[in-house]
């Protein structure tokens, strides 16, 4: 499931309900995350987790997983 724009930091949605979260590690050499950030920023994006929703959704959408990539759908 997104994390949707109603949740709070404590990790609870605006209705309250608990999520639960796991961190994926993802280690990058520092000039791969500097150039990521370069172009993040070019295509007006807000953060590099807007970034690989965005890009999760392409991938999964154009691999015919279109529930799953439904889950990364940028906010209208």
């Amino acid at each position: 499931m997104p994390v949707p724009a109603t949740m709070d930091l404590s990790g609870h949605r605006a209705d309250g309900e608990a999520v639960d979260f796991k961190v994926l590690p993802l280690r990058m050499e520092a000039e791969l995350v500097n150039r990521l950030d370069e172009a993040r920023e070019r295509l007006g994006l807000k953060s590099r987790m807007d970034l690989f929703r965005r890009a999760l959704h392409t991938f999964l959408g154009g691999q015919g997983e279109a529930e799953v990539a439904a889950l990364f759908a940028p906010e209208a």
